[in-house]
């Protein structure tokens, strides 16, 4: 932003010799000062018009690129925690009804970090059948 605060002074500085050098000069290279003065003051502006957008743009990126950082850390904690739940688990049991047990308990763990993870709770949508 400094740059372009220094180069609205140039165009400024321009203007003034312009207006310095066009009292002494022809009616025709007054018109021809003036069309190239305007011109530069046009691309001035379009230039200043696209920084502008690009430093909006720019800082809706990084808003949105924290908030993915944020969502990012948050999975990773809980990719983390359901690596480890999973590991913990040790093998199955050896009879239908330990594996249920063992099952169901893996399911409500699942769903309290889920819970706890999300704003949404998932133990109301999800039915267990303990």
């Amino acid at each position: 932003m400094k740059k372009m605060a220094a180069l609205d002074d140039t165009l400024n500085m321009l203007r003034d010799q312009t207006d310095q050098v066009a009292v002494r000069t022809s009616a025709i290279g007054q018109e021809s000062l003036r069309r190239d003065l305007r011109r530069i003051s046009d691309d001035h502006q379009d230039v200043t018009t696209d920084a502008k957008e690009l430093v909006e743009q720019l800082q809706m990126l990084l808003q949105k690129w924290a908030e993915f950082e944020s969502s990012y850390s948050s999975f990773n904690l809980w990719l983390e925690t359901t690596t480890n739940t999973v590991r913990n688990a040790g093998e199955l049991a050896a009879n239908l009804c330990a594996k249920l047990q063992q099952v169901s308990t893996l399911k409500v763990g699942f769903i309290l970090m889920l819970d706890s993870a999300t704003s949404i709770s998932f133990s109301r949508i999800i039915k267990l059948e303990l």
